[in-house]
């Protein structure tokens, strides 16, 4: 007789879950950053003002309670056409200078002063010493693109130019 076949046991193999493949991303150098390739009006504007100096007279030196005369060979206006962002724009600009005389006194003037005879920007300094003199120069204005024409806003266009000065005691029938 044969012998009875034995059941057989199965065994449940669960399967094996799949790893999905996730490439990871490669290391990428950071970005450097872009030069600017456009600036706002007044940053251009003053990049074209040219920058001048200050002149006194007399010179080199300052004489005690004499008037000194000052000027600067700054231009009387300024004007020019730049592209901002593709845009042609015409700008006019007029300036005002306030003069520090290094003392504690200043003047605020629409002159830039000249060389004798002009006596637009003068001071007296009533102490020897050593100063220094600080022109600022507030430029402001209209800009024009389309013929449309508006008003500069915003900051402040200003140029700032200094220069020494040695003020020394004048001579008197009472020094040699």
């Amino acid at each position: 007789t044969h012998p009875s076949p034995r059941p057989t046991k199965s065994v449940y193999v669960a399967p094996r879950p799949r790893r999905t493949y996730k490439p990871r991303p490669k290391p990428r150098p950071k970005p450097t950053p872009s030069a600017v390739t456009e600036i706002n009006l007044s940053d251009r504007i003053m990049q074209l003002i040219p920058t001048k100096h200050i002149y006194s007279q007399p010179s080199p030196q300052a004489l005690v309670q004499v008037p000194t005369n000052f000027w600067t060979d700054s231009a009387s206006n300024f004007t020019t056409s730049v592209v901002i962002l593709g845009i042609p724009v015409s700008v006019f600009l007029t300036p005002t200078y306030t003069w520090n005389f290094g003392d504690g006194r200043s003047l605020t003037t629409h002159s830039r002063g000249g060389p004798r005879p002009s006596t637009d920007v003068t001071h007296i300094y009533t102490r020897a010493g050593k100063y220094t003199v600080t022109l600022s120069i507030s430029w402001s204005g209209n800009w024009m693109a389309d013929q449309l024409m508006y008003p500069v806003l915003g900051n402040a266009i200003v140029q700032t130019i200094s220069m020494p000065l040695v003020v020394v005691p004048g001579p008197t029938k009472f020094t040699s």
